[in-house]
Formats: C-alpha cells, sequence, structure tokens
C-alpha cells in the first residue's frame, strides 16, 4: 500500500500530500493569519493545500521560521 492508498482508505489527504501542499504555501512568503493561508490555499488551487492538515503544518513551520529568524537577529545586533 502506497501513501495514496492508506490516505484513501482513511478517507482524507495522505500525509505525504499534507506536506507538499504545506510547503506550497510557505513558498510565496510570510503568512500571518488563517486567512493568508486559506487565500494562498484557493490561489494555489491544490486540494492537499486546503486541507486542516496542510495549513496546521504550513503554520507551525511559519512560526518556527518566524522564531529562528528573530534569534538571528537578536544575535547579530549583540555581536
Amino acid at each position: 500500500m502506497d501513501h495514496r492508498e492508506g490516505a484513501a482508505r482513511a478517507g482524507g489527504v495522505s500525509a505525504r500530500d499534507a506536506i507538499h501542499g504545506a510547503t506550497a504555501l510557505l513558498m510565496g512568503g510570510e503568512l500571518r493569519t488563517v486567512d493568508d493561508y486559506q487565500r494562498r490555499a484557493a490561489e494555489i488551487g491544490r486540494v492537499p493545500v486546503t486541507c486542516p492538515i496542510a495549513l496546521s503544518v504550513a503554520m507551525a513551520a511559519e512560526a518556527v521560521l518566524i522564531r529562528q529568524s528573530r534569534k538571528l537577529a537578536l544575535r547579530s545586533v549583540r555581536l
């Protein structure tokens, strides 16, 4: 059974497709709100991007990226 068969049996989108969708969401730049994510998902028009798992993964990844960039900025100021 591949990832698509597993997702079909579970009645949803596979984790792999959700990750691809989340990556597509993040490629367009910084996103601040759920509305931003949903707007970007509609622009992309791919089914995996619109699933809640993809939105959750993208939002979590975005939060990590923002946190890391702030840490780097603080380090550069201290130097």
